[in-house]
């Protein structure tokens, strides 16, 4: 049996991304329209970041994004968050310069 380690890896770093709604109780800042928010809703996306592996957190308020799914596709657009096409030309160029995958 075989498997791609590649795959492997692109899907251990999607399956990081994890959205959810919250009430911060210290100030958190906007992605997109850069205002501070504390204690009301808004959105907070955590992943695991490239190329070393630590984890991230981007916010985004309720009145810029009116769903989940908008807030991480805009994240994506942006260049905040990865993409399954941009992991796999990550992967690529890791293996081009001789680092495996």
């Amino acid at each position: 049996m075989k498997r791609d380690s590649r795959k492997v890896e692109i899907q251990k770093y999607l399956k990081s991304i994890r959205v959810k709604k919250i009430k911060p109780i210290f100030w958190r800042e906007c992605k997109k329209c850069g205002l501070e928010f504390r204690r009301e809703n808004i959105y907070e996306c955590i992943y695991t970041s490239l190329p070393f592996e630590h984890t991230s957190y981007s916010y985004g308020c309720t009145n810029c994004f009116h769903s989940e799914e908008y807030f991480v596709k805009w994240l994506q657009d942006n260049d905040f968050l990865y993409t399954e096409e941009k992991l796999q030309k990550w992967f690529k160029k890791l293996k081009e310069m001789g680092y495996g995958f």
